[in-house]
């Protein structure tokens, strides 16, 4: 199979393959070939190979549901709802099935069709014969309302209704743990704070646990708690020194350091984080560009770096880079600058006519911030770009 994925042996490889005698009654061949056409977009070819090896397999499903996983996996996932349909129309009691409904629910919500997913996942439940996969079930149309569709109320009755098929595990960890993201998305932040506490008093690795005290502390923040907002964060960073959250706690420190006498500036700012958990977009780019407006406020430094951030996960590179000039034309010395650079030259870098900007940009960075936490990862675009300058 390695040799398939070398440009000048594939073709001789596969030939051979499709050549064999026994192809045809051989399970490993059909995998192999099977695999590598979903590696080279022949997706007919993958397709038809998978269900010819499940033949092969005395039609158990299995297969199928492998190349399903496989497809979410490379994020092929017209691929992976194909295969879904094909699959739970003809196979119902195949060991596994639960898996099918699963991989084409997250399929179909990665391509946005929420209410297909929804409807794939109430199917599944009323199958199911085990509590616990109904469980699974019923949590994840939950996810699915509060990450997919932002109806908070629908999520917190679904993860509420988890509780009367009594799971137990990570099924009912994962509820318990996603509760008080529905309260805070509504902006109920003492009930958002109680479940966070919540979850501290129950038996969870310190992951969670971090979690939930980067939250309880951002909540601080939200309610213009401001000192003792800061003291929690500094608390996470020395109770979980090498933790998820601590960039992130790190950054709230500094933005209240920096806004020490901006305590109403700090209140627009902190309002606008609460709107952007919200998922208020629009709510939260304008306050942020109000905080943005104030000249020589070390927090308007730290607004525009949220609106570059903003900008770019809704694939506005062109207003990315326009804050990301303001901060290089108002705010040379932000901390925040050089992450802003960089995004400035990885967008350059996927145009033909600007590579050698991005390339300079990259070289810049690692001369003059060779500590920043990004350095590792422009170091080896400079690998790629000029493979003889990547050790700068």
């Amino acid at each position: 199979s390695e040799l398939l994925d070398f440009g000048e042996s594939s073709p001789e490889v596969e030939k051979t393959l499709l050549e064999k005698p026994d192809l045809f009654a051989t399970a490993a061949a059909m995998r192999i070939l099977a695999t590598h056409y979903l590696k080279t977009g022949q997706y007919e070819k993958a397709f038809d190979f998978t269900i010819t090896r499940d033949s092969i397999d005395g039609y158990n499903g299995q297969t199928l549901i492998v190349y399903m996983r496989d497809c979410n996996e490379r994020k092929l996932f017209d691929q992976a709802v194909s295969m879904g349909d094909y699959l739970l129309e003809r196979y119902r009691n195949v060991p596994q099935i639960t898996q099918a409904y699963f991989f084409q629910s997250e399929a179909l919500s990665y391509l946005g069709r929420h209410d297909d997913a929804i409807a794939v996942l109430e199917a599944a439940a009323e199958v199911m014969v085990r509590n616990r996969d109904r469980a699974d079930a019923v949590y994840r149309i939950g996810r699915i309302y509060l990450d997919g569709l932002h109806d908070n109320q629908r999520a917190l009755d679904y993860f509420d209704s988890v509780a009367t098929l009594g799971p137990t595990g990570l099924v009912a960890l994962n509820t318990k743990q996603a509760i008080p993201y529905c309260y805070l998305r509504m902006g109920r932040l003492e009930q958002a704070r109680q479940r966070f506490k919540g979850l501290l008093n129950r038996r969870v690795g310190p992951e969670m646990q971090e979690e939930a005290d980067y939250q309880l502390a951002a909540i601080l923040f939200y309610e213009n708690r401001v000192d003792s907002s800061r003291k929690a964060f500094s608390k996470l960073i020395v109770d979980y020194p090498r933790g998820y959250y601590v960039n992130d706690a790190l950054e709230m420190m500094m933005t209240i350091d920096g806004a020490v006498d901006q305590s109403e500036l700090l209140k627009k700012y902190a309002a606008a984080l609460l709107f952007k958990e919200r998922r208020l977009t629009d709510s939260t780019v304008s306050l942020l560009k109000q905080v943005a407006e104030v000249d020589g406020a070390p927090l308007a430094a730290t607004a525009l770096w949220k609106l570059v951030r903003i900008s770019m996960n809704q694939a506005d590179t062109t207003g990315a880079l326009a804050y990301v000039g303001q901060m290089v034309e108002r705010f040379a010395d932000t901390y925040f600058l050089p992450y802003g650079l960089k995004i400035k030259a990885d967008v350059y870098l996927l145009d033909a006519d600007k590579v050698d900007e991005a390339r300079q940009i990259y070289r810049d960075l690692l001369e003059k911030y060779p500590d920043y936490p990004f350095a590792a990862e422009v170091r080896e675009k400079m690998r790629r770009l000029e493979p003889d300058a990547g050790s700068a």
